[in-house]
């Protein structure tokens, strides 16, 4: 036999939809050459995942000697993002990212910080 304990909270039961909604991703970029060290990435990214509305992002990459870079990004009407990286190889890097939020949750959030070890599967270098 259970027993129940009183408490002053009260549990309400939230229908929910637990299963995988459908994102898609589109976006691209192009790589080029300032001069022999230094190369430039600008790039832009389309999220669409329904009930959100459509966002974007734009981003752009300077990249020193194809080691060390650094990016900043705008996805619209959310926040900017500043990241800082190093290729450890062709396929492997680390970076750090901090998103500093420009929209209504600036007044709940001081935004993200991202640790990230990345893997590429096709590298254009």
């Amino acid at each position: 036999m259970a027993a129940e304990i009183p408490t002053k909270y009260a549990f309400k039961a939230i229908p929910s939809n637990w299963g995988a909604d459908n994102h898609f991703l589109f976006g691209g970029g192009y790589i080029k050459d300032l001069n022999s060290k230094f190369t430039i990435e600008p790039s832009l990214l389309f999220m669409i995942s329904s009930p959100a509305p459509l966002g974007a992002e734009l981003m752009t990459k300077i990249s020193y000697n194809n080691i060390i870079w650094s990016a900043l990004s705008y996805r619209i009407n959310d926040a900017f993002s500043l990241y800082l990286g190093i290729d450890i190889d062709d396929r492997f890097y680390l970076a750090y990212a901090h998103d500093f939020i420009t929209s209504k949750l600036s007044s709940v959030t001081n935004g993200t910080n991202e640790f990230k070890f990345g893997f590429r599967f096709n590298n254009p270098k």
